[in-house]
């Protein structure tokens, strides 16, 4: 069995907080309502394949 080092945790971090301001950024876009919508759902799936990918350990799980 393989062993896998542990994700660095702080990086992932880093990069949900990076996106949570993107999001929030996006709801700011002057007149383009339509673009901060696909933007903050972008981001949203992104942060929660982040999530699940790393802190629910899911990226090292076998497939069913």
């Amino acid at each position: 069995m393989a062993s896998h080092g542990r994700p660095n945790y702080v990086a992932i971090w880093g990069w949900l907080v990076a996106l949570m301001i993107a999001g929030l950024a996006a709801s700011f876009l002057p007149g383009a309502r339509g673009l901060a919508v696909v933007l903050i759902f972008a981001t949203a799936v992104a942060k929660a394949l982040l999530v699940a990918l790393n802190y629910m350990h899911l990226k090292f799980e076998p497939r069913l």
